[in-house]
């Protein structure tokens, strides 16, 4: 292993895009940067406009990349001088870190004002158990699908900041010590550590980020554990041993405590390269694979890995940390950025502008639902045990065709929710003036996070036109449903909390606000016409003292229906929601 070369870390791209085939690596556009070298590359997308997020090794370069033939430059932040700089985003924030030795700590900057104005801040000290936790240097950075930010080889070890609390000032809510962590990967509350010292992956419990439990850990194949990415459906796992020779590698990780290698692969391009780091985008593996430049896998049948194609970035070959460093495949155009620490940035994808991307929304919606709502930003999960496998919205009033189904119940999740995406202007009064373009049913959880049936990714919509702008409609089966107060542009990751405020729904008090200051959706529609009135008590009269039930009339969504669903309802009665949410 070579310790002065940087690893980039891949966050979990709120777009959770699955490619049907393969992503194209063709030249599109390349920018140089002259005699500055080049480190690691992000990707940021806002409202059709597409972004290059660069480390450059005198600062940070954002490029406009919306026309693939034509990259241009349209900040640059000057930082201290490293061959090692690694980007990440959350929300609308970039986060970048260094390995200097000369560092003021993390680089924040506020991309929202793109293509103009950017914000800058620094973080560099915080306090976590009454100790000090001090960034001068640090290795890398990843940010989980939570807006947990993990700080790798830093001074103090690794340590993580809850950027939700707030994303320029974000507390310490977490360390490990164990070992040296170059690189890592979180999904969910499970957190997969390369440890390239040890040349093992480390797989811990993170739930209690104060108390870390080791589920397993596994050597890799020339003990030089790199970078880490999961499969989508979390069974397997791809690692990269960043040494001479070193192979790209799959695990079966079905069982964390059983974890077994089940194929290895080289680069064709030349003998002795050197991968570097390897993302999963659907079915393949986009890997920087340093002197080889960029290289596409096909992980269908992770047990034989087969190379489809590659793009070479670098005029070295063979062994050696020249070439291709990082590289970005999840823009939603579906075109990919490259970073050649001496050749430049490059924009890679199909010429004839078929790369893939484009059409794919996620969509990330927060509720709450005042009938189970438990105080503490969290919900009751009581229905576990009687949630059906499939959505229950395929009959009258919504009507919808959709399959999304389960295989089990998950433990954090609440009810099935569905989710509209509508066009147009809504209205207050008089007739609905929006139209539902796309329908997807989703599952609520716990802390109000409305995902897709994999219980972690956000919601993806397939059909809506990028850069357009859409309003958002949540029903549920015995709550007043809500419509976001404003239209979200469509583009790679909509992000939408109606819990901050009641104003949050469109309309005049369309929710409700709970003891602790949370918006939440209204209970007692059970007669499903989108209001709170004696038509909803009549259905209730008609079936109390009901055990272990999944129905209309259990207004708090406890499985029993009794006189705790009749309060529901009555301090909501008389409730009338606008006519843009009816049917």
């Amino acid at each position: 292993m070579n310790n002065n070369i940087v690893l980039t870390c891949i966050a979990f791209l709120l777009c959770n895009m699955l490619s049907a085939q393969a992503p194209q690596v063709d030249f599109l556009g390349q920018l140089s940067y002259g005699n500055s070298d080049l480190s690691d590359v992000w990707g940021y997308e806002s409202c059709g406009q597409e972004y290059a997020l660069v480390g450059v090794n005198d600062g940070f370069s954002i490029v406009d990349v919306t026309d693939p033939t034509n990259p241009t430059e349209l900040h640059f932040v000057n930082g201290p001088n490293t061959i090692w700089r690694d980007v990440k985003t959350w929300n609308d924030y970039a986060y970048v870190v260094n390995e200097s030795g000369n560092s003021n700590g993390l680089l924040i900057v506020d991309l929202s004002g793109l293509p103009g104005n950017i914000q800058t801040y620094t973080w560099s000290t915080g306090q976590y158990n009454g100790s000090n936790i001090n960034l001068s240097d640090a290795h890398n950075i990843f940010i989980d699908e939570n807006g947990i930010a993990y700080i790798c080889g830093a001074d103090d070890g690794l340590f993580y900041l809850d950027l939700n609390v707030s994303p320029i000032n974000p507390p310490v809510v977490g360390q490990y010590t164990d070992a040296y962590v170059h690189d890592l990967f979180v999904r969910g509350d499970t957190m997969w550590n390369a440890e390239i010292g040890q040349g093992r992956v480390r797989v811990l419990d993170i739930a209690d980020k104060d108390n870390e439990i080791l589920l397993g850990q596994i050597t890799t194949p020339h003990n030089a554990a790199h970078n880490v990415w999961l499969s989508d459906d979390n069974q397997f796992m791809f690692t990269t041993d960043e040494t001479s020779g070193g192979c790209i590698a799959a695990f079966d990780v079905s069982d964390p405590s059983d974890m077994f290698l089940v194929d290895t692969y080289f680069s064709s391009v030349s003998n002795g390269a050197i991968p570097h780091n390897t993302f999963v985008f659907g079915n393949y593996l986009v890997n920087s694979y340093y002197t080889d430049g960029v290289t596409v896998v096909d992980i269908t049948n992770p047990y034989n890995m087969m190379q489809v194609d590659f793009y070479d970035t670098s005029p070295s070959s063979g062994n050696g940390f020249d070439g291709c460093w990082g590289v970005y495949p999840y823009l939603p155009s579906g075109n990919i950025l490259a970073t050649d620490q001496y050749e430049g940035l490059f924009v890679l994808g199909d010429p004839n502008g078929n790369s893939g991307g484009g059409g794919t929304v996620s969509v990330d919606l927060k509720i709450m639902l005042e009938g189970s709502y438990a105080g503490g930003n969290a919900m009751n999960t009581f229905l576990t045990n009687v949630l059906p496998l499939q959505h229950p919205y395929n009959a009258a009033p919504y009507n919808y065709t959709g399959s999304e189904s389960l295989t089990t119940i998950p433990s954090n999740m609440v009810d099935w929710v569905l989710v509209e995406a509508r066009s147009g202007n809504p209205s207050t009064t008089g007739v609905r003036t929006t139209t539902t373009v796309e329908t997807k049913a989703g599952i609520l959880l716990s802390n109000g996070k409305i995902v897709a049936t994999d219980g972690v990714s956000p919601i993806d919509f397939t059909t809506l036109t990028s850069g357009s702008d859409y309003y958002y409609c949540v029903r549920h089966r015995n709550h007043m449903d809500v419509l976001t107060n404003d239209p979200q542009c469509a583009s790679g990751n909509v992000s939408y909390d109606f819990t901050n405020a009641v104003a949050k729904a469109f309309g005049s008090n369309q929710m409700k606000l709970s003891i602790d200051g949370k918006a939440m959706m209204y209970s007692g529609d059970y007669d499903v016409d989108g209001d709170v009135q004696n038509l909803d008590f009549d259905l209730w009269s008609l079936t109390p003292a009901v055990l272990n039930t999944y129905d209309f009339a259990d207004g708090n969504l406890d499985g029993i229906i009794q006189v705790t669903d009749f309060d529901t309802w009555y301090f909501n009665r008389s409730k009338v929601s606008i006519v843009e949410i009816e049917f």
